[in-house]
């Protein structure tokens, strides 16, 4: 819808429009030929429709009387020509970028059976926002062996040229994954003694315990999915349903089959169930002469829905970079006791090697004047803290002028208000004290980009799925991309980015279906 918004204020005259209230100015057919194929990218629709002569005619009757209709093949050019113009853009970000570059990858057969692989950039940039951009959406060519997934990536780096910018990688734990990581450190050489370079994705480590406690009951899933599958298949079966659940006093569903492959989705089909086994047991036993569903099937069933509730809220939490963060703001007020060793250790040591690459010097002549560090003759900092501890916010006046400690010994949750507890948000706490913590600052930057998960990756072979539909399938790979990374990049500018798996949309309420009208 802002794209729509914006080409419209083009054809009724320029984009001054909305500051100046002016209504006198001069049609450009350059300008509008550029937003209509952001149009086109971003609502997914096809080329074909820049050609169209009703929407031509929408245009020069209510809106702009010297719009012209646009071919569809010139509407493809311009598309790639915006592309290869929002990519320099990205490649400039990139180059000015302070902090390091996570990377989420993952690959997905399209609707015209070849495999695509997604590479998805995550940073936090000057503003400690955090971003996400898809980067690359390219065909993939067999044999999909770590070798070449690792060369199809590399190459992605190298043409943002951020190979140097690489913090961390996460991949699902498929095989080829692991023998990728490995070539990318023998090449990359990453940051940190490559601590956190390789991230499996928790999501689907989630993924293969479950389906192996699927495997237990595996029976009696297939006699409900028969069930729903009988009932879901035929119109007129639907709306027998429905007759029956009203004539019970329930309010009638739409029943779903699920994705074998998708647990998460079985989840939903079984949860979505609840309080209606009867009347889907009575409907579906009164057609069947054997394979009976019983109450047995669905209890067993049930059992393990409340297991896998666990995994299935784990899931959703993990499933996206600001969700995460939204987690660990969620824990501030929970103390880690510092007594565990292994915690303790990995979080010193990776600070010294932070302290060593960025000494109080070098810092120093990256800050303004007015800045006093840690270590400095300035008390300053000092005072800050002292000021803690005299209020008890501290706990102890500790000698130490290193920032860990000075972090890890102050009761930051104490010193807040209400308020500020319950409006947190880490990233910007980082951002006010960047200053304070000049070392671990840039250490947080660091490691909060790193994704848990590749559902950003994942999410991106939702659009796919739609951009990539029967009716498009003969798009060449280089337009798929286009089309792919013009529509997240659009979207990320209007913070309207899917950090979710949206195939999940197929199992929500849809209560207001037609099935709800039946009389």
């Amino acid at each position: 819808m802002h794209v729509l918004k914006k080409i419209v204020i083009i054809m009724l005259g320029s984009l001054n429009y909305l500051q100046t209230g002016i209504s006198s100015f001069k049609y450009s057919h350059a300008k509008m030929r550029v937003e209509l194929a952001r149009f086109i990218a971003c609502a997914k629709l096809p080329f074909r429709f820049a050609e169209n002569r009703c929407f031509e005619r929408f245009v020069q009757v209510a809106l702009q009387p010297e719009f012209k209709k646009v071919s569809r093949n010139t509407n493809r050019s311009d598309v790639v020509k915006l592309y290869d113009k929002e990519k320099k853009k990205l490649m400039n970000v990139f180059s000015t970028l302070k902090g390091f570059i996570a990377v989420t990858s993952n690959m997905w057969d399209g609707g015209n059976n070849l495999p695509f692989i997604c590479v998805t950039a995550h940073y936090i940039d000057e503003n400690w926002l955090l971003q996400k951009r898809i980067i690359a959406f390219h065909l993939l060519e067999f044999p999909h062996t770590g070798s070449s997934i690792f060369h199809a990536m590399m190459n992605v780096f190298k043409e943002y040229n951020i190979t140097h910018k690489i913090f961390s990688i996460t991949f699902d734990n498929a095989s080829n994954n692991s023998s990728t990581i490995e070539q990318f450190k023998h090449v990359l050489h990453p940051s940190y003694g490559g601590n956190f370079f390789h991230m499996r994705c928790v999501c689907h480590i989630i993924n293969l315990m479950v389906q192996d406690g699927l495997k237990v009951i595996k029976t009696q899933l297939q006699l409900i999915r028969d069930a729903i599958g009988y009932i879901s298949s035929s119109s007129s079966r639907q709306q027998d349903f429905a007759h029956l659940c009203m004539s019970q006093g329930l309010k009638p569903i739409k029943l779903k089959k699920d994705m074998h492959i998708r647990w998460n989705s079985t989840y939903q089909m079984l949860k979505s169930c609840k309080g209606y086994t009867n009347v889907i047991n009575f409907y579906y036993n009164n057609k069947m002469n054997d394979n009976l569903l019983r109450d047995e099937e669905w209890n067993v069933c049930f059992t393990l829905v409340d297991f896998f509730k666990v995994s299935y809220d784990a899931t959703c939490n993990l499933s996206g970079l600001e969700v995460i963060l939204t987690e660990i703001s969620r824990k501030l007020s929970i103390s880690l006791p510092l007594t565990i060793s292994n915690i303790h250790k990995t979080f010193n040591d990776t600070y010294l090697l932070y302290e060593k690459k960025y000494s109080v010097g070098t810092i120093a002549t990256q800050t303004t004047p007015t800045v006093h560090l840690f270590g400095s003759s300035s008390s300053s900092s000092a005072a800050v803290f002292g000021m803690l501890a005299s209020k008890g916010k501290q706990k102890s006046v500790i000698s130490s002028c290193t920032e860990v400690f000075k972090y890890l010994d102050t009761e930051f949750v104490e010193f807040m208000t209400e308020e500020e507890r319950n409006n947190f948000n880490i990233l910007d706490w980082w951002k006010a004290h960047e200053k304070n913590f000049p070392v671990l600052s840039i250490m947080a930057r660091d490691v909060l980009i790193t994704p848990v998960s590749t559902v950003a990756s994942e999410s991106a072979f939702s659009a796919g799925g739609r951009v990539l539909d029967e009716k498009r399938t003969r798009l060449t790979p280089q337009i798929c991309e286009a089309l792919m990374c013009l529509k997240d990049w659009e979207d990320a500018d209007f913070q309207t980015q899917s950090f979710v798996d949206e195939d999940l949309s197929y199992f929500e309420d849809d209560s207001t279906s037609s099935l709800n009208e039946v009389s």
